[in-house]
Protein backbone atom coordinates (compact mmCIF):
# COMPACT_ATOMS: atom_id res chain seq x y z
CA UNK A 1 0.00 0.00 0.00
CA UNK A 2 1.35 3.15 -1.15
CA UNK A 3 1.39 5.86 1.97
CA UNK A 4 1.17 9.54 2.52
CA UNK A 5 4.79 9.82 4.39
CA UNK A 6 5.22 14.17 4.60
CA UNK A 7 3.30 16.57 3.14
CA UNK A 8 4.46 20.39 2.89
CA UNK A 9 2.83 23.55 1.98
CA UNK A 10 5.38 25.49 0.10
CA UNK A 11 4.03 28.88 0.18
CA UNK A 12 1.17 30.04 1.28
CA UNK A 13 0.17 33.30 -0.93
CA UNK A 14 -3.12 32.82 -3.02
CA UNK A 15 -1.86 30.93 -6.23
CA UNK A 16 1.26 30.25 -5.96
CA UNK A 17 2.01 26.71 -7.42
CA UNK A 18 4.95 24.48 -8.04
CA UNK A 19 6.98 24.70 -11.33
CA UNK A 20 9.35 21.98 -11.01
CA UNK A 21 11.94 19.99 -8.79
CA UNK A 22 15.36 18.84 -8.73
CA UNK A 23 16.18 15.69 -6.38
CA UNK A 24 19.76 14.68 -4.80
CA UNK A 25 20.04 11.95 -2.54
CA UNK A 26 19.60 14.55 0.49
CA UNK A 27 17.35 17.27 -0.86
CA UNK A 28 14.89 18.56 -3.40
CA UNK A 29 15.03 21.47 -4.98
CA UNK A 30 11.52 23.05 -5.58
CA UNK A 31 11.01 25.91 -7.97
CA UNK A 32 7.60 27.92 -7.59
CA UNK A 33 5.47 30.32 -9.12
CA UNK A 34 6.84 33.46 -6.80
CA UNK A 35 10.35 32.98 -8.66
CA UNK A 36 11.68 31.25 -5.38
CA UNK A 37 14.09 28.12 -5.23
CA UNK A 38 13.29 26.48 -2.13
CA UNK A 39 14.92 23.67 -0.25
CA UNK A 40 13.28 20.77 1.44
CA UNK A 41 15.51 17.85 2.74
CA UNK A 42 14.16 14.40 1.29
CA UNK A 43 13.78 11.99 4.39
CA UNK A 44 11.16 14.43 6.21
CA UNK A 45 10.73 17.56 3.72
CA UNK A 46 12.23 19.33 6.54
CA UNK A 47 12.89 23.67 5.33
CA UNK A 48 16.37 23.31 4.56
CA UNK A 49 16.77 26.78 3.02
CA UNK A 50 15.46 29.42 0.44
CA UNK A 51 17.24 30.79 -2.74
CA UNK A 52 15.89 34.02 -3.51
CA UNK A 53 17.70 35.72 -6.17
CA UNK A 54 15.20 35.20 -9.36
CA UNK A 55 13.34 37.99 -10.66
CA UNK A 56 11.21 35.86 -12.89
CA UNK A 57 9.38 32.40 -13.42
CA UNK A 58 12.31 29.75 -12.70
CA UNK A 59 11.80 27.16 -15.68
CA UNK A 60 14.07 24.32 -14.59
CA UNK A 61 16.33 23.48 -11.71
CA UNK A 62 19.17 20.80 -11.86
CA UNK A 63 21.96 19.94 -9.06
CA UNK A 64 25.54 19.28 -10.50
CA UNK A 65 26.11 15.63 -9.93
CA UNK A 66 29.43 16.51 -8.94
CA UNK A 67 29.44 18.25 -6.48
CA UNK A 68 27.86 16.63 -3.64
CA UNK A 69 24.51 17.90 -3.65
CA UNK A 70 26.08 21.56 -3.05
CA UNK A 71 25.86 22.92 -6.36
CA UNK A 72 22.54 23.78 -8.11
CA UNK A 73 21.95 25.81 -11.18
CA UNK A 74 18.61 27.51 -12.32
CA UNK A 75 17.26 29.02 -15.76
CA UNK A 76 14.47 31.89 -15.67
CA UNK A 77 12.15 32.98 -18.25
CA UNK A 78 13.99 35.96 -20.07
CA UNK A 79 17.67 33.58 -19.93
CA UNK A 80 19.14 34.39 -16.37
CA UNK A 81 21.61 31.16 -15.79
CA UNK A 82 22.31 31.23 -11.85
CA UNK A 83 24.53 28.93 -10.16
CA UNK A 84 23.95 28.44 -6.56
CA UNK A 85 25.79 27.36 -2.94
CA UNK A 86 23.25 25.54 -1.54
CA UNK A 87 25.22 25.28 2.18
CA UNK A 88 25.01 29.37 1.90
CA UNK A 89 21.57 30.27 0.10
CA UNK A 90 20.58 33.32 -1.23
CA UNK A 91 23.76 35.33 -0.73
CA UNK A 92 25.73 32.33 -2.88
CA UNK A 93 23.70 33.68 -6.29
CA UNK A 94 26.88 33.73 -8.59
CA UNK A 95 24.90 35.08 -12.21
CA UNK A 96 26.60 32.87 -15.20
CA UNK A 97 27.07 34.73 -18.13
CA UNK A 98 26.38 32.48 -21.48
CA UNK A 99 26.10 33.69 -24.83
CA UNK A 100 22.61 33.18 -25.96
CA UNK A 101 20.79 33.26 -29.18
CA UNK A 102 17.55 33.33 -27.62
CA UNK A 103 17.80 34.13 -23.65
CA UNK A 104 13.52 34.29 -23.79
CA UNK A 105 13.17 30.76 -24.88
CA UNK A 106 14.85 28.63 -22.77
CA UNK A 107 13.20 25.68 -20.96
CA UNK A 108 15.80 23.48 -20.03
CA UNK A 109 18.83 22.88 -18.77
CA UNK A 110 21.23 20.01 -17.46
CA UNK A 111 25.00 19.06 -16.34
CA UNK A 112 26.56 16.08 -16.77
CA UNK A 113 27.34 13.04 -14.68
CA UNK A 114 31.19 14.85 -13.89
CA UNK A 115 30.36 18.69 -13.20
CA UNK A 116 31.92 19.72 -16.50
CA UNK A 117 29.64 20.38 -19.29
CA UNK A 118 26.43 22.64 -19.08
CA UNK A 119 23.80 21.84 -21.28
CA UNK A 120 21.42 25.01 -22.15
CA UNK A 121 18.43 24.16 -24.67
CA UNK A 122 18.85 27.88 -26.53
CA UNK A 123 16.14 28.31 -28.60
CA UNK A 124 15.97 25.25 -30.94
CA UNK A 125 19.72 24.63 -30.43
CA UNK A 126 21.55 22.21 -27.94
CA UNK A 127 24.15 24.73 -26.92
CA UNK A 128 26.89 22.72 -24.60
CA UNK A 129 29.16 25.01 -22.32
CA UNK A 130 32.45 24.28 -20.29
CA UNK A 131 31.47 24.71 -16.62
CA UNK A 132 34.89 25.95 -15.93
CA UNK A 133 34.85 28.61 -18.28
CA UNK A 134 31.78 29.76 -19.15
CA UNK A 135 30.52 32.38 -22.01
CA UNK A 136 30.54 30.85 -25.30
CA UNK A 137 29.25 27.88 -26.21
CA UNK A 138 31.76 25.38 -27.48
CA UNK A 139 29.31 23.71 -29.53
CA UNK A 140 25.70 24.49 -31.25
CA UNK A 141 23.78 21.28 -32.20
CA UNK A 142 21.30 23.60 -34.40
CA UNK A 143 18.89 22.22 -37.37
CA UNK A 144 17.79 19.25 -36.05
CA UNK A 145 14.72 20.80 -33.82
CA UNK A 146 12.28 22.82 -35.86
CA UNK A 147 10.90 24.67 -32.37
CA UNK A 148 12.09 25.27 -28.69
CA UNK A 149 13.57 22.47 -26.67
CA UNK A 150 11.26 21.49 -23.96
CA UNK A 151 13.89 19.08 -22.16
CA UNK A 152 17.33 17.84 -22.07
CA UNK A 153 18.80 15.45 -19.74
CA UNK A 154 22.21 14.40 -19.95
CA UNK A 155 22.79 10.63 -18.80
CA UNK A 156 23.41 9.78 -15.20
CA UNK A 157 26.87 7.93 -15.83
CA UNK A 158 27.77 8.63 -19.54
CA UNK A 159 29.33 12.41 -19.60
CA UNK A 160 28.86 13.03 -23.35
CA UNK A 161 25.26 11.69 -23.76
CA UNK A 162 22.38 13.43 -23.80
CA UNK A 163 18.83 13.64 -24.93
CA UNK A 164 16.64 16.53 -26.33
CA UNK A 165 12.99 16.95 -26.60
CA UNK A 166 11.20 19.44 -28.18
CA UNK A 167 7.99 21.37 -29.13
CA UNK A 168 8.18 20.13 -32.29
CA UNK A 169 7.49 16.36 -30.92
CA UNK A 170 11.83 15.25 -31.54
CA UNK A 171 13.28 13.67 -29.57
CA UNK A 172 17.76 13.98 -30.06
CA UNK A 173 19.96 11.61 -28.64
CA UNK A 174 23.42 13.45 -29.16
CA UNK A 175 27.14 11.17 -28.47
CA UNK A 176 28.79 14.78 -27.36
CA UNK A 177 31.87 12.90 -27.56
CA UNK A 178 32.09 13.23 -31.57
CA UNK A 179 32.79 16.11 -33.80
CA UNK A 180 31.11 15.01 -37.10
CA UNK A 181 27.85 16.75 -36.96
CA UNK A 182 26.21 13.36 -38.30
CA UNK A 183 28.15 11.12 -36.43
CA UNK A 184 27.07 12.42 -33.00
CA UNK A 185 23.59 12.20 -33.38
CA UNK A 186 22.31 8.67 -32.55
CA UNK A 187 19.25 8.98 -33.04
CA UNK A 188 15.95 10.72 -33.95
CA UNK A 189 12.76 9.81 -32.89
CA UNK A 190 9.30 11.44 -33.20
CA UNK A 191 7.19 11.52 -30.53
CA UNK A 192 4.45 13.61 -32.60
CA UNK A 193 3.43 15.47 -30.15
CA UNK A 194 5.10 18.34 -27.90
CA UNK A 195 8.04 16.68 -25.52
CA UNK A 196 6.64 17.63 -21.38
CA UNK A 197 9.55 15.61 -20.11
CA UNK A 198 12.26 13.29 -20.22
CA UNK A 199 13.63 11.11 -17.69
CA UNK A 200 16.62 8.23 -17.63
CA UNK A 201 15.64 4.63 -16.65
CA UNK A 202 17.90 1.70 -15.26
CA UNK A 203 18.90 -0.32 -18.54
CA UNK A 204 20.05 2.32 -21.13
CA UNK A 205 16.12 3.26 -21.16
CA UNK A 206 14.71 6.69 -21.64
CA UNK A 207 10.95 7.53 -20.28
CA UNK A 208 9.15 10.47 -22.17
CA UNK A 209 5.83 11.86 -21.63
CA UNK A 210 3.96 14.65 -24.25
CA UNK A 211 1.49 17.48 -23.32
CA UNK A 212 -1.29 15.41 -24.76
CA UNK A 213 -0.60 12.79 -21.75
CA UNK A 214 0.77 10.20 -23.72
CA UNK A 215 4.55 8.66 -22.50
CA UNK A 216 6.81 6.48 -24.41
CA UNK A 217 10.10 3.88 -23.99
CA UNK A 218 12.76 4.32 -25.80
CA UNK A 219 15.90 2.39 -25.97
CA UNK A 220 18.56 4.87 -25.37
CA UNK A 221 21.31 3.16 -27.55
CA UNK A 222 18.70 2.22 -31.24
CA UNK A 223 15.94 4.55 -30.36
CA UNK A 224 13.62 1.68 -30.86
CA UNK A 225 10.27 1.62 -29.67
CA UNK A 226 10.06 -0.30 -25.93
CA UNK A 227 6.64 1.05 -24.98
CA UNK A 228 4.07 3.09 -25.99
CA UNK A 229 0.91 4.16 -24.95
CA UNK A 230 -1.77 7.16 -25.13
CA UNK A 231 -3.83 8.43 -22.83
CA UNK A 232 -5.92 6.12 -21.23
CA UNK A 233 -8.84 7.63 -19.97
CA UNK A 234 -10.04 11.44 -20.54
CA UNK A 235 -10.16 11.80 -16.71
CA UNK A 236 -6.54 11.06 -16.42
CA UNK A 237 -3.31 13.04 -16.96
CA UNK A 238 0.64 12.08 -17.15
CA UNK A 239 2.03 13.04 -13.96
CA UNK A 240 5.73 11.50 -14.66
CA UNK A 241 7.72 8.38 -15.14
CA UNK A 242 10.16 6.79 -13.02
CA UNK A 243 11.53 3.73 -11.77
CA UNK A 244 9.92 1.94 -9.03
CA UNK A 245 13.00 -0.40 -8.12
CA UNK A 246 11.82 -3.39 -9.97
CA UNK A 247 12.95 -3.00 -13.13
CA UNK A 248 9.71 -1.99 -15.18
CA UNK A 249 8.88 1.64 -15.73
CA UNK A 250 5.89 3.07 -13.64
CA UNK A 251 3.18 5.89 -14.11
CA UNK A 252 2.08 8.13 -12.28
CA UNK A 253 -1.40 9.47 -13.66
CA UNK A 254 -3.24 12.26 -11.88
CA UNK A 255 -6.66 12.55 -12.13
CA UNK A 256 -8.52 16.02 -13.19
CA UNK A 257 -11.82 16.97 -14.97
CA UNK A 258 -15.02 18.32 -14.88
CA UNK A 259 -17.42 15.14 -13.58
CA UNK A 260 -14.71 14.55 -10.88
CA UNK A 261 -14.51 16.26 -8.61
CA UNK A 262 -14.39 14.38 -5.87
CA UNK A 263 -11.32 12.33 -7.11
CA UNK A 264 -9.49 15.62 -8.22
CA UNK A 265 -6.15 16.09 -7.51
CA UNK A 266 -5.73 12.19 -6.69
CA UNK A 267 -2.93 10.26 -8.00
CA UNK A 268 -2.79 6.29 -9.79
CA UNK A 269 0.14 4.47 -10.16
CA UNK A 270 0.54 1.47 -13.04
CA UNK A 271 3.41 0.35 -15.01
CA UNK A 272 3.54 2.13 -18.10
CA UNK A 273 1.33 -0.11 -20.41
CA UNK A 274 -1.51 -0.74 -17.98
CA UNK A 275 -4.44 1.04 -16.91
CA UNK A 276 -4.43 3.02 -13.64
CA UNK A 277 -6.89 1.95 -11.02
CA UNK A 278 -6.15 2.56 -7.20
CA UNK A 279 -5.44 5.95 -6.22
CA UNK A 280 -3.80 7.67 -3.29
CA UNK A 281 -5.14 11.14 -2.06
CA UNK A 282 -2.48 13.60 -1.01
CA UNK A 283 -2.93 16.68 -3.63
CA UNK A 284 -5.89 19.22 -4.58
CA UNK A 285 -4.43 20.06 -7.76
CA UNK A 286 -2.54 18.90 -10.79
CA UNK A 287 0.94 17.22 -9.91
CA UNK A 288 3.73 18.99 -11.65
CA UNK A 289 6.39 15.87 -11.27
CA UNK A 290 7.00 13.00 -10.37
CA UNK A 291 10.73 12.21 -8.90
CA UNK A 292 11.79 8.80 -7.42
CA UNK A 293 13.57 9.15 -4.14
CA UNK A 294 15.80 6.24 -2.11
CA UNK A 295 14.10 3.18 -0.65
CA UNK A 296 11.24 3.37 -3.07
CA UNK A 297 10.00 6.62 -1.97
CA UNK A 298 8.29 9.72 -4.39
CA UNK A 299 8.48 13.17 -4.19
CA UNK A 300 5.27 15.39 -6.19
CA UNK A 301 4.86 18.46 -6.40
CA UNK A 302 1.56 20.42 -7.86
CA UNK A 303 -0.05 23.39 -8.11
CA UNK A 304 -1.47 23.31 -5.47
CA UNK A 305 1.25 24.42 -3.47
CA UNK A 306 1.81 20.69 -2.05
CA UNK A 307 5.22 18.89 -1.64
CA UNK A 308 4.35 15.12 -0.96
CA UNK A 309 6.86 12.62 0.00
CA UNK A 310 5.34 8.98 -0.93
CA UNK A 311 6.78 5.47 0.80
CA UNK A 312 5.89 2.18 2.30
CA UNK A 313 7.12 -1.55 2.51
CA UNK A 314 8.45 -1.71 -1.36
CA UNK A 315 5.19 0.32 -2.81
CA UNK A 316 6.02 0.53 -6.09
CA UNK A 317 7.44 -2.82 -6.70
CA UNK A 318 3.81 -4.42 -5.98
CA UNK A 319 1.82 -2.74 -8.23
CA UNK A 320 -0.51 -4.99 -10.31
CA UNK A 321 0.42 -5.03 -14.22
CA UNK A 322 -3.26 -7.03 -14.98
CA UNK A 323 -4.26 -4.68 -17.68
CA UNK A 324 -2.91 -3.50 -20.51
CA UNK A 325 -4.80 -0.75 -22.74
CA UNK A 326 -4.84 -0.63 -26.66
CA UNK A 327 -4.49 2.78 -28.97
CA UNK A 328 -7.27 4.85 -29.32
CA UNK A 329 -7.84 7.77 -26.51
CA UNK A 330 -7.84 10.83 -27.47
CA UNK A 331 -5.45 13.82 -26.41
CA UNK A 332 -5.35 17.09 -25.01
CA UNK A 333 -3.21 19.34 -24.01
CA UNK A 334 -2.32 20.40 -20.22
CA UNK A 335 1.23 22.36 -20.28
CA UNK A 336 0.28 25.41 -20.65
CA UNK A 337 3.86 27.13 -21.23
CA UNK A 338 5.04 24.14 -23.96
CA UNK A 339 1.75 24.50 -25.66
CA UNK A 340 2.54 27.56 -26.35
CA UNK A 341 6.12 27.38 -27.79
CA UNK A 342 4.47 24.27 -30.02
CA UNK A 343 1.22 26.68 -31.27
CA UNK A 344 3.36 26.94 -34.34
CA UNK A 345 4.15 23.96 -35.31
CA UNK A 346 0.76 22.21 -34.46
CA UNK A 347 -0.12 19.53 -37.03
CA UNK A 348 -2.58 16.39 -36.93
CA UNK A 349 -2.02 12.98 -38.19
CA UNK A 350 1.52 12.37 -38.23
CA UNK A 351 2.80 8.70 -37.08
CA UNK A 352 5.34 9.00 -34.79
CA UNK A 353 8.63 6.74 -35.26
CA UNK A 354 12.94 6.29 -35.18
CA UNK A 355 14.31 8.69 -37.88
CA UNK A 356 18.37 8.50 -39.28
CA UNK A 357 19.75 11.89 -38.63
CA UNK A 358 20.30 12.50 -41.85
CA UNK A 359 16.62 11.77 -42.52
CA UNK A 360 15.69 14.84 -39.83
CA UNK A 361 13.95 16.82 -42.84
CA UNK A 362 11.66 14.42 -43.66
CA UNK A 363 10.36 13.68 -39.97
CA UNK A 364 9.83 17.32 -39.26
CA UNK A 365 7.70 17.49 -42.71
CA UNK A 366 5.44 14.68 -41.35
CA UNK A 367 4.58 17.33 -39.15
CA UNK A 368 3.63 19.97 -41.68
CA UNK A 369 6.98 22.01 -40.69
CA UNK A 370 8.41 21.92 -43.82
Amino acid sequence: MVSLLHRVKVAYEEGCYLLGAALSPETVAVSNSLHQIKLYSVDRLAAVRDLLGHEEVVRDVRWDPSSNSTRLISVDEVGNVVAWDSRVGSDSACPLHLNLYSPEDIYALDINCNGTTLAIGDGKDVALFDTRSPGEAFRRLADFHSDDITRIRFHPTQPTLLCSGSADGLVLCIDGAQTDEDDNTMWVYNLEDPISELVHLPGDRLGCTTTCESVALLCLQSGDTLLSQPRPEEWVYAAGVFDGGSGEPLVLWGVMGEDMDDRYGEVLLAPMGGRPEEGFKGHEDVVRFALPASEGRLVTGGEDGFLCLWGGQEPFKRISNSHRVGAGAAHKRRNEEIDEAAAAVAAPGARGGKVKPRLRDRAKAKKGVL
